[in-house]
């Protein structure tokens, strides 16, 4: 019974956390894409009408990896395509094929011509994407002050309940010393 307002706490924050991860976010976040910051000229894109500030979020059906320093470029891996095959572009403004070109540093790799920034939420279900960070960074402080909170409960300070069950403890160790004990553990600390 003495570690309950602490074991409250971290239940607290287990649950909060399992709640931001499988349920908030699912319903918030829909979709996952990189921004173009900036099309080559005369490249493949800028021949197929892609344009800057357009986010990206699938080619040639693949849906892009958050996870990855480069989604675009792991795709066309995945995908196995060479120059001179055509890529389907999914944006949010639409669909553009683009026949890939020659890559300038290596001709039997494909080139596309444009530059992507990183991973982004491009699209949320239930609000914006401000509230949904606003909701995030408040339930993930009190996930961290649950901790806190139940890490300074459990410390052997005599009013918190680490201090109760180390006088308990004590007991076992010496009955007749153990409030003494408990007591110069509480002071030292």
């Amino acid at each position: 019974v003495f570690s309950s307002g602490a074991f409250a706490n971290i239940l607290t924050a287990a649950i909060l956390f399992v709640f931001l991860t499988y349920v908030f976010q699912p319903l918030v976040v829909s979709e996952i894409g990189v921004k173009i910051y900036s099309v080559a000229d005369n490249s493949p894109a800028s021949l197929a009408g892609v344009r800057t500030n357009v986010t990206i979020t699938a080619i040639n059906g693949f849906s892009l990896d958050k996870n990855s320093k480069n989604p675009v470029g792991d795709v066309i891996l995945k995908s196995n395509l060479q120059p001179g095959d055509n890529m389907e572009i999914k944006t949010l403004d639409g669909y553009f094929t683009v026949k890939l070109g020659n890559n300038p540093q290596n001709a039997s790799r494909p080139f596309i011509g444009i530059t992507t920034t990183g991973p982004a939420i491009t699209k949320t279900n239930l609000m914006s994407v401000n509230s949904a960070l606003s909701v995030f960074s408040y339930t993930s402080m009190i996930i961290y002050f649950a901790l806190i909170i139940a890490l300074i409960n459990l410390l052997p300070w005599k009013p918190f309940d680490g201090g109760l069950l180390f006088e308990t403890l004590m007991e076992y160790v010496s009955k007749k010393h153990a409030l003494k004990i408990a007591n110069a553990a509480t002071m030292f600390i």
